[in-house]
């Protein structure tokens, strides 16, 4: 985690958001991320962003299948910046020069959850039916391992490969799992912990998803990686010198960014800090998504 603001309480900010919001967006890895600290200077910029499919190795040969040949299915596809979040706190005179931790880790994590939840809801909007018509039944009622293991066959009967795909539910199936499972064999800290379970069932993992839709009565999703592609960027400030100081806070490893733009109110002695993020997502392969309902519709 890292920022290019130079204070300490902004470090401290910046720890916290960036760890909670890479939890807080855990379902999101289902799907094809391209997030940068590359910038854009207003909402509604495109930008490429890469989705990586499936693919099949072939035999090499000289003339059809030569090392100049690319065969996979890495492509770009055009995302929109459609959305701008921000999330804003006032710090007044003696928090700010005495920069005390549990009040700027406490900040970091309510805009994390904050901004996380308002990222998600945009991105779960776009697992209609009318975008993504595969779907299959998955009570509560006696739920059972086995009704979790068949979703394996679910996926394979629409040609997603569990190994490559991820499994995300809502929380009362996934706590419903989570009753099911043995911590000491099924691995269950990650769950307690994250609330993702890497190779259950043989997915690539399972993520609870405690904000997914109810419409249509959607419960969760089998997805491969391309289904859709997710891009976030980083939103030049027009006017820079309007602020006291403007800067990012971002992950090296994820590429996870936000904006900050921190603000002086000589009336009030008070500091406004805001934090935002912009980005944008576009459903690609449908047939690489298998929507979980409740109930027939």
């Amino acid at each position: 985690m890292a920022t290019t603001l130079n204070d300490v309480g902004a470090r401290i900010f910046s720890n916290a958001l960036i760890t909670e919001g890479n939890k807080v967006l855990a379902p999101l890895r289902a799907f094809s991320l391209d997030l940068s600290r590359e910038v854009v200077n207003a909402k509604g910029d495109t930008v490429e962003a890469t989705v990586f499919g499936a693919t099949t190795a072939a035999a090499f040969n000289k003339t059809s299948n030569n090392y100049g040949t690319a065969q996979g299915s890495t492509r770009s596809v055009p995302v929109v910046m459609s959305t701008h979040l921000k999330d804003s706190f006032a710090i007044d005179d003696a928090k700010a020069l005495s920069s005390p931790v549990p009040y700027f880790a406490g900040a970091g994590k309510a805009s994390a959850e904050a901004l996380g939840a308002g990222i998600l809801d945009n991105v779960f909007a776009l697992l209609t039916v009318a975008k993504f018509s595969q779907e299959s039944v998955l009570t509560l009622a006696a739920i059972a391992k086995a009704n979790f293991a068949a979703l394996r066959k679910i996926a394979t009967d629409a040609k997603i490969s569990p190994r490559q795909a991820s499994l995300v539910l809502n929380s009362d199936y996934f706590g419903a799992l989570l009753a099911l499972l043995d911590s000491n064999t099924y691995g269950g800290s990650e769950a307690i912990r994250t609330g993702m379970v890497p190779g259950l069932f043989g997915f690539a993992q399972v993520v609870e998803a405690p904000s997914l839709p109810t419409a249509e009565n959607l419960i969760g999703f089998i997805a491969r990686p391309e289904a859709l592609a997710i891009a976030g960027r980083y939103l030049q400030p027009q006017a820079p010198g309007a602020y006291e100081e403007v800067g990012q806070m971002f992950d090296e490893a994820t590429g996870l960014t936000f904006g900050v733009r921190k603000y002086g109110n000589g009336l009030t002695g008070e500091v406004i800090q805001t934090t935002e993020a912009l980005f944008g997502s576009t459903e690609c392969e449908t047939k690489s998504l298998v929507r979980l309902i409740s109930a027939s519709r």
